[in-house]
């Protein structure tokens, strides 16, 4: 009968069924609790600006894939407005680097979205869609310095979003821009 108490961190007797019981709900609580995803960048709180207000245009055009299947991919090229920054290959002081990354959770219709490497830092994409036909949804996150042109001044900020692309509207050639087409992402989504 002796294996039926424990001692707990307090000191205090406890019976180990007892001991269990309150091992199990404790767990159970735990477990049960919502789950909050910690921003991996404290330093980078997101911008309360809107997202038109720092990205100011987004313009895409088809071109034939490269890989010569006759299917088309689509030339995105995002530009910041002039009042904020992005300084690729800098480094910014205790906090993480600007940047412009392709996000596959805020997209869809996606195969697969590569940075075409022009000197623009990562702002112009070539997007391949899974299905030639549906729309496309593009989503990014930019970590810039905000109002970085007008005071010279780090303020590391960080938006989320996406833009839509309709390949229907591509299908006469040329450019077209969408940049009323970009949203931002839900609030919770780091």
């Amino acid at each position: 009968m002796t294996n039926l108490h424990k001692t707990n961190a307090r000191g205090n007797r406890v019976t180990v069924a007892r001991y269990l019981v309150v091992l199990l709900f404790a767990g159970a609580l735990v477990t049960s609790m919502p789950q909050y995803k910690v921003s991996a960048d404290p330093c980078r709180p997101k911008s309360t600006l809107g997202i038109t207000s720092i990205i100011s245009s987004v313009v895409v055009h088809a071109e034939p894939n490269p890989d010569g299947s006759g299917t088309n991919v689509f030339i995105v090229d995002f530009t910041v407005a002039t009042q904020h920054a992005v300084l690729c290959g800098s480094t910014i002081p205790n906090c993480s680097n600007d940047l412009f990354i392709f996000r596959s959770d805020l997209s869809s219709n996606v195969l697969e979205a590569v940075p075409i490497d022009d000197g623009s830092c990562g702002f112009t994409w070539q997007v391949t869609p899974q299905n030639q036909s549906s729309n496309v949804t593009f989503g990014f996150k930019l970590n810039f310095e905000e109002n970085y042109n007008n005071t010279f001044q780090l303020t590391p900020r960080k938006k989320l979003g996406s833009a839509g692309i309709v390949p229907a509207a591509l299908s006469g050639g040329g450019t077209v821009d969408i940049t009323s087409s970009m949203v931002e992402a839900p609030s919770y989504v780091e």
